[in-house]
């Protein structure tokens, strides 16, 4: 789920703490009345509550400037389409950068790419925003030593992987076969039982 750091500046999943009507509320870029749901009313108001029932679905009301077919993939039977379809359309609108212009309806990027997430993984990376300000993971683009990387706050050194040595350097590489571990080194500052857990022969408990 450290991936969801694709989603943009603004975009996440935010799980209710109870006492509220929805489980779950999609929220992007904040208005200027500082609602921040996706998507917002004509007026920039909304939660972005998502519809969890297909029944009476609050984006069915013509107060909220969607196409028929943005309404219906928000109004569906599953919940898990339903907040991917949200997601989706702040993307593709320019409510999750920092620059309002990116839009994937007008000016397709790279990062566009992430509009053919299936919905499960949207989800999961809309979710993961909850991880914090700085932690992620880095997926590698090739010719590097690792597949994955586990990023969190720069040390003073400059360094950002997780865990980091004593003296702050480090690139969190994902050790992927058990085998001879990173983490097994006096330079980092861990447990036995913390080594263990970074050098098991599944590399998603290991970045876990």
């Amino acid at each position: 789920m450290g991936l969801a750091k694709e989603l943009g500046t603004y975009c996440y999943i935010q799980e209710s703490q109870g006492g509220t009507a929805c489980n779950y509320y999609v929220k992007g870029r904040p208005s200027d009345s500082d609602a921040n749901g996706l998507p917002l009313t004509s007026i920039g108001l909304g939660t972005g509550c998502v519809d969890e029932d297909g029944g009476s679905c609050f984006f069915q009301d013509p107060s909220y400037p969607l196409t028929q077919a943005e309404r219906d993939s928000m109004c569906t039977t599953s919940w898990i389409a339903n907040a991917a379809a949200q997601l989706r359309y702040g993307i593709a609108n320019g409510y999750c950068m920092d620059d309002p212009t990116e839009r994937c309806t007008e000016t397709p990027t790279d990062w566009c790419a992430i509009l053919e997430e299936s919905d499960d993984d949207l989800f999961a990376l809309g979710l993961a925003k909850e991880i914090g300000t700085y932690c992620y993971i880095q997926e590698s683009q090739g010719g590097t030593a690792c597949d994955y990387y586990v990023k969190g706050r720069p040390s003073a050194a400059g360094g950002n992987g997780l865990p980091l040595t004593t003296d702050g350097h480090g690139t969190g590489c994902v050790d992927e076969d058990g085998g001879s571990c990173f983490f097994d080194s006096s330079a980092y500052p861990l447990t036995q039982a913390e080594r263990d857990s970074m050098c098991t022969a599944s590399h998603v408990a290991n970045a876990a």
